[in-house]
């Protein structure tokens, strides 16, 4: 039997690994997964060690307390040297760290998105004035939880009438919001499958990748190694301890490896047949991985095939040194061919539109329509520009803002604007956060009952963003128009897309819906803190919440006051709906208003629908929801069982007023499958607002030639696992 360090015989456990792992040269030893005690202790049992010992060998190790998958969050307070502090109007809340890996262990109560940040409420029931932390974790209810780069925060809330009595050591500004540092005494952090970096100093050991020397550990430490391990291999170099150092940059050329190309790499993208992505220059074989994937297998799926880097170019977590470090150990060989750009055709109108990411899923390319997976709607509140759904109707002009000019004027102006892009930003800025949501959305459910006119979107013509700009009101005001007495009756926005003939596209609100909003429709020219995508109306467009996305023009250049609506063709041959007779030999578009707010709206984005479920008891239900008008959502019902039985979601906050609420709401919920299900099971959910307005249950009531405002209640099928 080999020995470890300290010359005693060292457990040989190899062959099976459970929760925690710890690698001493060649052997391995085991830890009892329901221990509660940190590494130190946890040597001292399995070796005889104590904490003294280890500290006196120096060895070099990254420690991580076991509790940290327990998610006790009382021994963090206890254990720790210092916490944060952050003063708010309701009370103080606490920040602890927290390791990242131990993200696909915890508790679902703790409504904790592994996959990417996403921040919880913590409520304390205890009293305020101790600020001992510890007994705040032991006697809430819950906690919050966001996902970093380098841990997991945990909030608590305190109440702020107490803060004069805190200690001094917290460094507690009483008077302002004052945030400090946490630092938990468990240690540095490592991802899973990463190379360990030097920390301190010691005699002849140093941490290096040891995944890959065995086969049989690499799947393990990402799939039953959720609690702690430490690597050690030891060292022949005389003196100190050396650094583990990468073999290459992540995604650099690595000589001795075979070059794929574009087609070799495209082949792979199923299980069957291999799954491998790109990144920079490296190929790299994910097969294996794809299962212990922490946003899901579905998502890292997108990628298959394909070049992963423009995936993480939105999601930031992943570019991390031990990130980079586990996408090497799959590294297969390199690729240098670079993606073959089309010539343009000159005759083509569409020939000079953007780029867009992969994940989009056109439903037309000519104009471009697209929307994004339905999985990724719950990653984020606000949806990353690249995912933002797509909607055109017409090629995407390509305006030069330095000759952009928006005219403003009409009946009841004093003086006609004409307003700069930099004029424009001059004007004091207001933001605004509300959904664009397409007349079509969710459409091809509507098409399974009988054929409509219109793109076949899914229930993902739908996303959220948080737009900046000039608040319309204000700008009506520079023309000498003040909103609640002017004479007229219509607001007409031209957009600066157009057909061969010259025709653009336009849509226009009654004014009395301007006066409802007044400051809330907003002139925009920012779309999630940056300049707004040129598929989404660059340099400006006009966003106007609660209403139907066919009304918040695109490329905006003129704004006019009119007696009359817009004559344009989609505001008077368009999206309008009808009742379920009614058909293109005798609809009659002059009978029915345009649309303007969207009825009540909710929709599954987890499962998907054909999803394999790893447990046949219970499901977890993640999607959106959303009404016109600004009313907020009180309510989602979700039912296993066709509706027999409903059980309520946990809504997430939106921080906008009930009655206000112009973004979507993100729910999630577990629920039981019905034991009498029998290989399928159909999930639903169906939303209220705060009308109490609720979707229909079906979509034959609602069904219309245009396959516009379909709300009926929303459903998956998924498949349970086999006994």
């Amino acid at each position: 039997m080999e020995k470890s360090p300290t010359g005693e015989p060292g457990r040989r456990v190899c062959p099976r690994l459970a929760r925690i792992c710890i690698v001493f040269t060649n052997c391995m030893f085991l830890l009892d997964k329901n221990m509660k005690d940190n590494f130190k202790t946890t040597l001292t049992r399995y070796e005889g060690l104590t904490g003294k010992n280890i500290e006196s060998f120096g060895w070099n190790f990254v420690m991580r307390r076991y509790t940290c998958c327990g998610l006790d969050g009382e021994d963090d307070f206890k254990k720790a040297d210092s916490w944060s502090s952050t003063v708010l109007a309701g009370g103080v809340n606490y920040t602890l760290q927290r390791p990242i890996a131990c993200c696909e262990t915890l508790p679902k109560t703790t409504n904790l998105n592994c996959a990417t940040a996403q921040t919880e409420t913590f409520n304390s029931k205890y009293t305020c004035c101790g600020l001992d932390g510890e007994d705040d974790f032991k006697k809430a209810d819950s906690w919050s939880s966001t996902v970093l780069a380098g841990g997991v925060n945990y909030t608590l809330q305190r109440p702020i009438a107490c803060c004069e009595t805190l200690p001094k050591t917290t460094n507690l500004n009483c008077a302002t919001a004052q945030t400090e540092t946490f630092n938990s005494k468990s240690g540095q952090v490592v991802g899973a499958l990463s190379s360990l970096k030097r920390i301190g100093q010691g005699p002849s050991w140093s941490p290096v990748v040891t995944v890959s020397q065995s086969a049989s550990f690499k799947n393990a430490l990402v799939q039953d190694c959720g609690g702690a391990w430490l690597y050690f291999q030891e060292s022949k170099k005389d003196g100190g301890v050396e650094a583990a150092e990468a073999e290459t940059e992540a995604g650099a050329l690595r000589k001795g490896l075979p070059t794929y190309t574009i087609a070799d790499v495209a082949k792979h993208n199923s299980k069957e047949n291999k799954i491998w992505v790109t990144y920079k220059n490296g190929v790299y074989d994910i097969t294996d991985f794809v299962a212990n994937h922490p946003g899901g297998s579905s998502k890292i799926m997108l990628a298959a095939g394909s070049n992963i880097e423009v995936f993480w170019n939105m999601y930031a977590q992943h570019k991390i040194p031990e990130i980079y470090d586990m996408l090497e150990e799959m590294r297969i060989g390199n690729i240098t061919e670079k993606p073959k750009m089309s010539e343009k055709d000159k005759s083509d109108p569409y020939s000079n539109d953007p780029l867009r990411h992969p994940a989009l899923k056109p439903s037309s390319v000519k104009p471009f329509n697209a929307e994004p997976p339905l999985e990724l709607l719950v990653d984020k509140y606000l949806t990353p520009n690249e995912l933002f759904f797509v909607r055109n109707h017409l090629p995407v002009p390509d305006i030069d803002p330095k000759k952009y000019r928006l005219t403003v004027g009409g009946k009841g102006s004093r003086r006609e604007l004409s307003l700069s892009l930099d004029e424009l930003r001059k004007f004091p800025q207001k933001s605004v956060v509300c959904i664009v949501q397409c007349a079509g959305n969710r459409r091809s459910e509507m098409v399974k009952i009988k054929p409509v006119k219109g793109l076949n979107w899914g229930a993902a013509a739908i996303s959220n963003a948080e737009w900046t700009g000039v608040p319309l009101d204000d700008l009506l005001k520079k023309a000498g128009i003040n909103i609640d007495e002017v004479d007229c009756k219509h607001i007409i926005f031209d957009g600066a897309d157009s057909d061969p003939t010259g025709t653009t596209y336009g849509a226009s609100i009654p004014i009395d819906m301007a006066r409802k909003l007044k400051k809330d429709i907003v002139v925009a020219y920012q779309m999630n803190g940056e300049d707004i995508p040129r598929d989404h109306g660059y340099p400006v467009r006009i966003i106007i919440p609660g209403i139907v996305g066919a009304r918040q023009v695109k490329w905006l250049h003129r704004i006019t006051l009119s007696d009359t609506e817009s004559t344009c063709h989609w505001q008077q041959k368009d999206y309008k709906g009808f009742h379920a007779s009614i058909d293109w030999h005798n609809v009659d578009f002059s009978t029915v208003p345009a649309i303007q707010e969207y009825p009540v709206q909710s929709a599954i984005c987890e499962p998907k629908d054909g999803t394999v479920l790893q447990d046949k008891e219970e499901v977890t239900v993640k999607g959106y929801a959303w009404s016109g008008g600004g009313r907020g959502i009180v309510r989602v019902d979700l039912s296993a069982d066709g509706g027999k039985s409903w059980y309520s979601a946990e809504l997430k906050p939106t921080r906008q007023p009930l009655y206000k609420t112009f973004g979507w709401t993100q729910w999630e919920g577990t629920i039981p499958i019905p034991k009498e299900s029998k290989g399928v099971a159909q999930i639903m959910c169906k939303a209220v607002d705060s009308s109490y307005n609720v979707q229909p249950d079906s979509v034959e009531g609602i069904w219309n030639l245009r396959g516009v405002l379909s709300n009926a209640w929303h459903k998956v099928s998924v498949v349970l696992p086999k006994d």
